[in-house]
């Protein structure tokens, strides 16, 4: 059996020379990453404070809008069968004159039935007080409509209502006019105006 002894030796690459070497990261690599990152930071920050801000500026919008919108809601269903504008009304020692920011309705009263009660009335009455918009109604002894004392709406800066006639036994259109401010970091102010029919006269 023969051996051949006639056999080369390659050396090995040495490993800092080849193309699989491997390095450490520089610095000027580092504060590429760091800055790349610092950017992507502060564009997130920002979309999500706009986001945030937008976010609050519609919920102060809606809220403007909904207790305008409330105050209109808690007045229509009265004056359509109201008997007339009532000059002023007096309950519990409190005296409610209609006028600019006040207004009291006089609504014929009714039975179970749903009937006409000759020569008996209830009355409602609306009025700004502070924000708040109040509805009261007060009921006659022998009518079926409820007593109530409802806050429409806390959002109210300021309101007006307005008469067709300075003879308010003769009025027929009720203007109401409403400035709806909602507070917060971000308040929103709404603006409008309705216009309400007695048709029962």
């Amino acid at each position: 059996m023969k051996i051949d002894l006639n056999y080369k030796i390659t050396p090995a690459r040495s490993l800092g020379r080849g193309r699989h070497s491997s390095r450490g990261v520089t610095l000027v690599e580092t504060l590429v990453v760091l800055a790349l990152f610092l950017f992507i930071s502060v564009m997130f920050i920002s979309l999500y404070l706009q986001h945030g801000w937008l976010y609050q500026l519609g919920q102060a919008q809606f809220d403007a809008v909904g207790g305008a919108r409330a105050a209109f809601n808690g007045v229509a269903p009265f004056t359509a069968p109201a008997r007339q504008v009532a000059g002023s009304f007096s309950a519990s020692n409190t005296i409610f004159t209609t006028g600019t920011t006040t207004l009291v309705l006089e609504l014929p009263a009714r039975d179970e039935s749903g009937n006409t009660i000759s020569g008996a009335f209830d009355y409602a009455v609306f009025y700004q007080s502070d924000n708040q918009f109040h509805r009261l109604i007060f009921p006659h002894a022998s009518s079926t409509r409820l007593a109530e004392e409802k806050i429409l709406s806390d959002t109210i800066a300021g309101l007006s209502f307005s008469y067709d006639q300075t003879d308010l036994a003769l009025a027929t259109k009720i203007t109401l006019a409403v400035t709806s401010t909602a507070p917060g970091r971000r308040p929103a102010t709404y603006q409008e105006q309705a216009e309400f029919i007695l048709r029962n006269r």
